[in-house]
This record gives structure tokens, sequence and C-alpha cells, in this order.
């Protein structure tokens, strides 16, 4: 909450986006790079859906699922 002229304002923040990717190492390393305070929180393979990974900060994170399929890649699948 902020405090604004003696007032509680709630503030809607992005709290996480779940996105595919056609090249995961890359997406995950330019996160990193360009989002200092941004870590690798966790990462796997999904069977059914391939690799993924968890990239965040304090209050965000982001979902990158590596699809090979050219049509299913690059696209926001959720957001939060």
């Amino acid at each position: 909450m902020i405090i604004f002229h003696e007032k509680e304002i709630a503030m809607q923040i992005l709290e996480h986006v779940h996105s595919g990717v056609q090249n995961l190492a890359k997406t995950e390393a330019f996160l990193i790079a360009a989002l200092v305070e941004n870590i690798r929180r966790g990462s796997g393979c999904a069977q059914g859906y391939g690799n993924w990974a968890h990239v965040g900060g304090a209050d965000n994170n982001t979902t990158l699922t590596e699809s090979d399929v050219e049509s299913a890649s690059n696209f926001l699948r959720h957001t939060g």
C-alpha cells in the first residue's frame, strides 16, 4: 500500500509472466543480464511441455517454456 495524501491506494503490479520461447538459455541469460536483480529460481523438464525455467527477483517471476514449434514459440501464455 502507498499512503498518498493520507489515503491508502492499492497498486496492482505484474507479479508473474509465463511465456513460450525458442531458445531458453539465451532468453534466460538476457533477462538475468538486463534485470540485475533476477536470478534463476528453478528449472526442469515437464513431460509433454519441455524445458522450463523460472527467472525472477523478490517481487516478480518470469516462467519460460522452450518450444521448437515455430507457431507456438515467443507467445505470452499467462500473466498475473
